[in-house]
């Protein structure tokens, strides 16, 4: 079981095998989180539950957190790496669909394991209007299950959306990089 933020190791963890896909309940300090597995043996947090929080440099040098936005929600979209194909592709849609999302009072934050020039180097390439989270530790993507552990060199292709009290809204695995932020968009 991965470890998250301040290296906090789960002491009880439950699993629902009558669910499908099946519930997993780990508790983590006098926090719980409610999981599903996913393809891949990989977990998800699940809806309804709080959001873990986090505080990390964006690609800019400046710190950001999850409770800087409270009272918006937040569209926390995980990619591999920086200027990859499918990364581009998905983060044009998000650029492109900024406005509409702004509109609905919702914020786009991506994260990926890359530093902090490789990440700016990428918003400014592609004029990315929204902060791309450096998580080089892995702070993030621990909590959100993006990595199975801390040897993965690679954040998976997920989204989670987070309402205005900071709780999973959706838990999206499975990811079309031409259509996910349309999608997404239109759903909110």
């Amino acid at each position: 079981v991965n470890s998250v933020k301040n290296n906090y190791k789960p002491v009880a963890v439950s699993l629902h095998l009558n669910e499908s896909p099946p519930d997993v309940i780990f508790l983590i300090g006098h926090q719980r989180f409610y999981c599903k597995l996913r393809k891949g043996g990989f977990f998800m947090l699940e809806k309804g539950t709080s959001a873990p929080s986090f505080s990390v440099k964006g690609h800019n040098g400046d710190d950001i957190s999850l409770a800087d936005f409270k009272g918006k929600k937040v569209v926390l979209w995980f990619y591999p790496k920086a200027d990859t194909p499918g990364c581009t592709m998905e983060g044009k849609g998000f650029r492109d669909d900024y406005e509409k999302f702004t509109q609905k009072n919702t914020v786009i934050l991506g994260v990926s394991l890359d530093n902090e020039s490789d990440n700016k180097a990428f918003a400014e390439k592609f004029d990315f209007p929204y902060p791309l989270l450096c998580d080089v530790n892995q702070e993030i993507a621990l909590a959100y299950e993006a990595v199975k552990g801390p040897e993965d060199k690679y954040a998976s292709r997920i989204t989670y959306v987070i309402d205005e009290d900071g709780n999973i809204l959706e838990a999206i695995s499975q990811v079309d990089t031409k259509t996910h932020s349309g999608d997404l968009c239109s759903r909110l």
